[in-house]
């Protein structure tokens, strides 16, 4: 992998799995709100993607969560979306009240 890619000052990374409906809806929502292009985002099906799983010890054939990966530190699962939620992204910042209104949401249909 591009060690580049870890060091510039591009901000955090966001590694998601694009073939979940869910993770690129997600992805959408931060394409969208981060006005101040303070995320990267990054697929795992492709080479940067899944090169950051496997750095962190994840299985790109089997992922298992979405990730944030900023500088040499990952935060992953609840950490992850924590991450990116509780960071303003341009004007909007998501409450406590939104993730438990979509967590309930996701948790129902399931």
């Amino acid at each position: 992998m591009d060690e580049s890619i870890m060091n510039d000052a591009g901000g955090p990374i966001v590694v998601f799995d694009a073939m979940c409906v869910l993770c690129s809806v997600n992805a959408q929502f931060i394409l969208k709100h981060d006005r101040n292009r303070h995320f990267r985002l990054a697929s795992m099906q492709y080479e940067v993607g899944a090169d950051l799983y496997r750095r962190f010890g994840i299985d790109p054939a089997d992922p298992e969560s979405i990730i944030v990966v900023d500088g040499e530190k990952f935060y992953r699962d609840s950490d992850a979306v924590l991450a990116i939620y509780y960071r303003p992204l341009g004007t909007a910042n998501m409450s406590s009240r939104s993730f438990s209104r979509s967590s309930r949401t996701c948790r129902e249909k399931a």
